[in-house]
């Protein structure tokens, strides 16, 4: 169950960071949170 919260967590927090990012307009922070959302994807598709 802690496993799943953590990652929720991570979700949650990963995906607060592209918002910011995209409401900033600073393209290389939006790339950068994007990069880092696609591989949080990539880890939570690999748990399955």
């Amino acid at each position: 169950m802690k496993e799943n919260i953590d990652l929720f967590r991570k979700l949650r927090d990963t995906c607060d960071g592209v918002v910011k990012a995209l409401e900033s307009d600073d393209e290389q922070e939006i790339e950068a949170a994007m990069g880092r959302f696609l591989y949080l994807m990539v880890q939570m598709s690999a748990l399955k």
